[in-house]
């Protein structure tokens, strides 16, 4: 089969590409032996959308990023945060989605790249924006997977404090010794569980169960605060930061604000990680798209009513809930005084992140895979951990969670830099991919290519309503946040950017002839499936 796909032209390939056609898919798409029944296309949605919900879990990353934005931009970014996000999060997730109906291949978004930069670009330049968009995406999926096993050791070390307040006068090494300890052991137990056969059968039923945790989190939470909370003013909730802005690097409430609402932004992040999965969903240039959009949707509706009920029944705010890398629980415990409820609460969060956990791992080893496999890493580091194999990608992702396990993790602030790494990385991934899509636009005008899930003539505003806001909020997390600039205050994703940019186009240049970003493109118009509504096929000699 590789020799088949060797032996087409490339060129015919490009030009395809250049005049923007439908992919040739086999006349059987329209044989009724495939025509998806309308129970069937339900629960692959709903399969999907529990998939993505969970990865995604805006409420849970909403309540996990509580203390970025009260540290920052005090309580009304932690109302505005969700609310201004999810007019952004929408045409994210529709540019998003619109793409991906055309092109729903794992990893894809360095094909659309390709596929959507104007007709003038050159091959090199299409070859490079893609280059490049590959590391973003990777680097921005790396960090996101890698902090969920920090969050979860960090909860149950917040859980051992209020049982055993004797913990806190521990020294720093001996804390952050016991969590980089349970870091480490759930790390291993992903692994294990994303790997055994046999576990792998129940992941369906647990992504269904982490969904229907979400609404339980949820409504615990929004009687809980009403009920046990002290409530605040609605001037001190929504229009007031209450928290002294003169340590900040700019000594400005306002930028403060936008620096709150932009580490927040966090919570609406991974909308894409369906894509990468795309390889196990049928009919992905329906379903795909329809699960992007919805459960960004779903996940917004879930999260405002936190984001309007915590900053109005969280009560004064002391130096204890704003040096807490958790926030929730000490607010939870302050109004409560209750250890069974804060138990309860933060063991519900860390069940639901173990689903959500094993899929990003999974997600995140697809990538990793798939671009490995394309030529876009350099071929030792593949030898060097066997990434075109089965394990040899997961392994890696997990080796890489673990190293940053050994930061200072029982610091608020070491915390918030790693969300800002994984939100910059992933928001500016998303920015590069929509402003190729305007530019797409301007060029080719009504030759877009369009998807069977698209936005029709709202494409090109929703296209240019989402891309400013994604370099906005990069721009706001690579200023600095605090003053004096330490080590632990410095804006590390302005460096980590420019490394990964210059890492990036440095291999374009050494290496560009073995990436190949239109390799999927030639095995969709090559290859004539079984079952041609199957993405997985199409993916299959890849």
């Amino acid at each position: 089969m590789s020799d088949l796909i060797e032996s087409k032209d490339v060129n015919t390939a490009e030009k395809s590409v250049d005049s923007a056609p439908e992919f040739a898919h086999s006349d059987s798409l329209n044989n009724p032996k495939y025509m998806p029944s309308k129970y069937n296309a339900f629960m692959r949605t709903f399969d999907g959308i529990s998939l993505l919900v969970n990865l995604q879990s805006t409420p849970i990353a909403f309540v996990n990023t509580l203390g970025s934005a009260l540290l920052t931009g005090g309580p009304r970014a932690v109302f505005w945060g969700p609310v201004i996000g999810w007019a952004v999060a929408t045409c994210i997730s529709g540019s998003l989605a619109e793409m991906a109906s055309v092109e729903p291949y794992v990893g894809g978004q360095y094909i659309w790249v390709y596929t959507n930069a104007p007709p003038w670009f050159s091959k090199k330049g299409r070859l490079m924006l893609s280059h490049v968009q590959a590391y973003l995406t990777w680097i921005g999926w790396l960090l996101a997977t890698a902090v969920l096993p920090t969050l979860m050791s960090g909860q149950i070390m917040e859980l051992v404090e209020i049982y055993h307040p004797n913990v806190a006068n521990w020294t720093l090494h001996q804390i952050g010794g016991l969590q980089v300890g349970i870091g480490c052991v759930i790390v291993l137990l992903c692994f294990w569980c994303t790997l055994n056969k046999y576990l792998r059968i129940v992941l369906r039923p647990l992504e269904v169960l982490g969904m229907i945790l979400v609404f339980v989190i949820v409504i615990i939470l929004i009687v809980v605060f009403p009920v046990m909370g002290e409530r605040n003013s609605a001037h001190m909730a929504y229009l007031s930061s209450t928290i002294d802005q003169a340590n900040t690097a700019w000594g400005n409430s306002g930028f403060a604000f936008c620096q709150g609402i932009t580490l927040i932004f966090f919570m609406y992040t991974a909308s894409d990680g369906i894509v990468h999965m795309a390889a196990e969903v049928k009919d992905s240039e329906v379903t795909v798209p329809k699960i992007i959009f919805r459960s960004t949707q779903i996940g917004a509706l879930l999260s405002i009513p936190l984001a309007v009920l915590i900053p109005l029944f969280m009560g004064p705010l002391t130096d204890n809930v704003l040096s807490a890398p958790y926030p929730i629980i000490e607010i939870l415990f302050d109004r409560s005084n209750s250890r069974p409820l804060v138990s309860c609460v933060t063991c519900l969060i860390i069940l639901q992140t173990c689903p959500v956990a094993c899929g990003a791992f999974a997600t995140t080893s697809r990538l990793t895979l798939q671009l490995a496999q394309q030529g876009a890493m350099p071929e030792w580091w593949c030898q060097f951990w066997s990434l075109r194999g089965a394990r040899g990608p997961l392994l890696f992702v997990c080796s890489f969670s673990v190293v940053l396990l050994l930061i200072n993790i029982g610091s608020s602030v070491a915390l918030l830099i790693m969300f800002s790494l994984a939100t910059g990385f992933l928001v500016l991934s998303y920015g590069l991919l929509i402003a190729t899509r305007i530019a797409g636009r301007i060029s080719r005008g009504h030759d877009i290519r369009q998807g069977k899930w698209s936005m029709g003539k709202y494409g090109f505003l929703v296209n240019c309503i989402a891309a400013p806001p994604c370099f906005f909020i990069v721009l706001c997390q690579i200023l600095p946040l605090f003053e004096p600039i330490t080590a632990s205050t410095f804006p590390y994703l302005g460096p980590s950017i420019a490394f990964v940019l210059l890492l990036s186009i440095v291999d374009n240049f050494c290496r560009g002839h073995a990436f190949n970003p239109i390799r999927n493109i030639r095995v969709a118009n090559t290859i004539v499936e079984e079952d041609p509504t199957s993405a997985s096929y199409r993916l299959a000699v890849v």
